[in-house]
């Protein structure tokens, strides 16, 4: 404490009105949520002076610097650019996502993933960034202030920042020097890319929407226990945003609620993952009220521009949280069938930008039929995503030789795909409901009816067809719950767990 004290008087004169500071430690996300009602690795407290952490290998040695924004908030209060208010704590950070501000930016500047003046100064724009590079850039632009102003100048501005036009405009000259400075000495470290092997796992459902419950749990352990017990090498972690209306462009939330998909609970997920050797796919998503994201389709090219302006701004996300945390491969779409298939230059103008950013594996995850068959940027990934729901059988009851033909037929598709790319193709998401005849539209909602066999025979013709198949490599089913208790014993949703068809997998997995 009298270090960071003495650290801190350096930049800000004066003694701190309170500097006892109370640290509380969880052991993990579940413990601190339920006893806090926060599931961030750290929060603090104002009001009794405390700072609560959790502490474990998922965040060793990366230090938030909550404990300097709390000294900081007892000597300056906030400023009115929540830029300076969150960027002065990280500037103190020497080991902020371990390997301090100063490493990430750079990443950010190299690959063009920077904010501008105008951008970091606009506390409207800050409230739908991404929080990781908007945090990484205050630290930065903190830094680039105090060179550039001096400590004195910076502190008379600190609390009411009001810059003439003139003084935005040579500001946003220098900080673009700066940044040129920190992109020309920034040494990226090149961390070991997984192959990708022939994949066998699930899509990891995070269900319930509780802590207990959901990514950050012991139940969510659990249900990996039981993956990996089956066979599974691999999981697909799914984090959803979301929007209501496919013609108008609007910004993307990040999930931060406690017991959603928040960051917290994917790390936790994925880190539980990779300590059971399994490889990591960060897939989110996006949940269109009343449609879905094949649906999405602006007006006007103006509409689409901000549409994908809006659709980065999220996945960057999502790119640079699997680069901190050293996730194997990322999904940087799901089912976008008119945002593809009109709009390829866009994809790869992403898929350029991301690769910067992130350097593990990139797919994207096109819809069966006509997406899939027509994307034109497969050339442009690591390898090919296919949400699978093509139709087995039109009839009530086929038999398996039927549906086996079937199959073959939609597996002549999938191969004129991969001639064309020589890309390895992927499942990323193919699944079949306990229900009766689900053969017949997979996609579509269920019925009453709850048929555990059916399943089971959809299971079975799907491992038998992809078998020895030169194109295959693997499979992510739709999907496995983030808690085995979902939806009881008797249901006729996707998973197969606790069903016949969990045998099926266990069978074909563990070969």
């Amino acid at each position: 404490m009298q270090r960071m004290t003495a650290t801190i008087n350096d930049v800000v004169p004066g003694t701190v009105a309170a500097s006892k500071i109370t640290y509380h430690y969880y052991a993990n996300m579940e413990e601190k949520g339920l006893m806090t009602g926060n599931t961030d690795q750290a929060h603090m407290d104002t009001l009794s002076n405390t700072v609560h952490i959790i502490a474990n290998e998922v965040y060793k040695g990366n230090h938030t610097g909550k404990d300097y924004a709390l000294l900081l908030h007892r000597k300056l209060g906030s400023s009115n650019m929540d830029i300076l208010t969150k960027g002065l704590p990280i500037y103190f950070t020497e080991t902020w996502q371990k390997k301090g501000y100063r490493y990430w930016a750079g990443q950010l500047i190299a690959s063009d993933n920077f904010l501008t003046v105008s951008q970091l100064l606009d506390n409207d724009f800050l409230q739908w960034e991404s929080a990781l590079v908007r945090d990484c850039m205050a630290g930065l632009f903190t830094e680039f202030l105090l060179d550039t102003w001096g400590r004195e100048k910076y502190l008379a501005a600190y609390a009411d920042l009001d810059l003439t036009p003139k003084e935005l405009e040579l500001l946003e000259l220098q900080w673009q020097d700066y940044l040129l400075t920190v992109a020309n000495n920034h040494s990226p470290e090149k961390r070991p890319v997984k192959a990708l092997p022939y994949v066998k796992g699930f899509n990891f459902a995070h269900e319930g929407y509780n802590i207990y419950n959901g990514y950050g749990s012991g139940k969510a352990t659990e249900s990996l226990r039981k993956q990996k017990g089956m066979g599974s090498n691999a999981v697909a972690i799914v984090p959803y945003s979301g929007i209501n209306d496919i013609h108008t462009p609007t910004a993307f939330r990040f999930s931060d609620h406690a017991g959603g998909e928040n960051d917290e609970s994917v790390v936790h997920a994925a880190s539980v993952a990779r300590t059971m050797d399994m490889y990591t796919v960060l897939k989110p998503q996006i949940f269109v009220g009343g449609s879905w994201p094949g649906g999405i389709d602006m007006q006007t090219d103006a509409d689409w521009e901000l549409f994908f302006d809006h659709y980065y701004r999220w996945i960057k996300h999502y790119a640079f949280l699997a680069e901190i945390y050293d996730i194997d491969a990322l999904c940087i779409g799901v089912e976008f069938t008119k945002a593809t298939l009109l709009h390829p230059d866009a994809w790869r103008k992403m898929i350029q930008k991301t690769r910067g950013l992130y350097s593990g594996q990139i797919t994207y995850a096109a819809n069966w039929g006509e997406e899939f068959e027509n994307i034109a940027f497969w050339d442009d990934l690591d390898f090919i995503g296919l949400n699978s729901y093509y139709p087995l059988s039109k009839k009530d009851n086929p038999t398996n030789a039927e549906m086996a033909a079937k199959f073959d037929t939609i597996k002549t598709k999938i191969k004129t795909v991969y001639d064309r790319f020589k890309k390895p193709i992927v499942f990323t998401e193919i699944g079949f409901r306990s229900i009766d005849a689900p053969w017949k539209n997979p996609h579509a909602e269920a019925d009453e009816s709850i048929n555990q066999e059916m399943q089971q025979r959809c299971y079975e013709i799907i491992f038998q067809g992809i078998e020895n198949e030169p194109w295959c490599q693997g499979i992510l089913w739709w999907k496995y719950p983030s808690y085995l208790e979902y939806r009881g014993v008797d249901n006729n949703a996707f998973t197969p767990n606790n069903k016949l068809a969990d045998e099926t997998v266990r069978k074909w997995f563990s070969k």
